[in-house]
């Protein structure tokens, strides 16, 4: 399963799309004790970087974690800026 982050700011609809298409399977998740045993953690993104506040304090050390771990993780645009 990959877990797609939703935090009120990112293009799920469309991430979640294009998952599918290439033969993932998708689960969206708003905490990080819903993303357990996901193969992969996805952080979209669109809009104004104050909108990774909810990042921040609920994902900041578990994503750390997982990328610890070595579980893929994946940021989009204003995910990708967050996770940097």
């Amino acid at each position: 399963m990959i877990a797609v982050v939703d935090y009120g700011a990112g293009n799920i609809a469309s991430v979640v799309k294009a998952l599918e298409a290439a033969g993932g399977v998708v689960r969206v998740v708003s905490a990080p004790a819903q993303a357990a045993g996901a193969v992969a953690l996805v952080v979209p993104g669109v809009g104004h970087f104050g909108a990774t506040q909810a990042l921040h304090e609920q994902w900041q050390q578990p994503t750390r974690r997982a990328v610890d771990a070595g579980l893929p993780v994946l940021g989009i645009c204003l995910g990708m800026q967050w996770l940097f």
